[in-house]
């Protein structure tokens, strides 16, 4: 599903929730939106769930599970916390806190910057792979690192966004020219506040 008309899960507060049955040592991704330029990204890597959020290159922020998960069938929650932009003033943060059957398995990470504009114009929301290229340099190497059923199940994937920030324009409702003029401000804010 083309970015633009995926759901905002890195600019707006939002629960992720996968059903899945895992077999021993899983590896691939469960869901991608964006690219190597900038995205999310939740996979397993040989039984380890990992998180990433890739801020246009500039910062990534991970998060891992303790311990490899167990085989069979599993609840996996991504619940994402992001301030609207009159509680933020300059600089939109978030925070990230992953569940797994109802248990927090790692480690809640802060997002000292969150893209408020589109990661990229051409890339796109996947799940079970992810097309174009990589959000994570932790399998770029195996891109599209694709869960299959050597990994397991993938039943569903829910996703319910919050109302915490206004509506963004997606790229439907602007223009090239207003789009990069989001991510320059975006690369802007990060270097002055750094």
């Amino acid at each position: 599903m083309p970015e633009f008309t995926a759901p905002g899960l890195g600019r707006q507060s939002n629960l992720v929730t996968i059903d899945v049955d895992l077999k021993k040592n899983a590896s691939g991704v469960l869901y991608a939106l964006g690219g190597s330029g900038g995205g999310v990204s939740l996979f397993m890597d040989d039984g380890i769930l990992k998180y990433e959020y890739n801020m246009l290159l500039l910062d990534r922020y991970k998060a891992a599970s303790d311990a490899p998960l167990s085989d069979g069938h599993h609840t996996i929650e991504v619940e994402t916390t992001i301030e609207s932009l009159e509680q933020s003033g300059e600089v939109v943060t978030g925070e990230v806190v992953i569940r797994v059957d109802g248990d927090e398995v790692a480690d809640p990470i802060t997002i000292e910057q969150v893209v408020i504009g589109a990661f990229s114009a051409s890339e796109t929301f996947d799940v079970g792979t992810d097309l174009g290229a990589p959000v994570s340099l932790d399998y770029a190497d195996f891109a599209p690192f694709e869960f299959d059923e050597s990994d397991g199940t993938i039943h569903t994937v829910k996703v319910e966004l919050g109302d915490s920030m206004e509506r963004i324009p997606t790229s439907e409702d602007m223009s090239n020219e207003d789009f990069w003029d989001i991510i320059i401000q975006q690369l802007e804010k990060h270097y002055s506040s750094k």
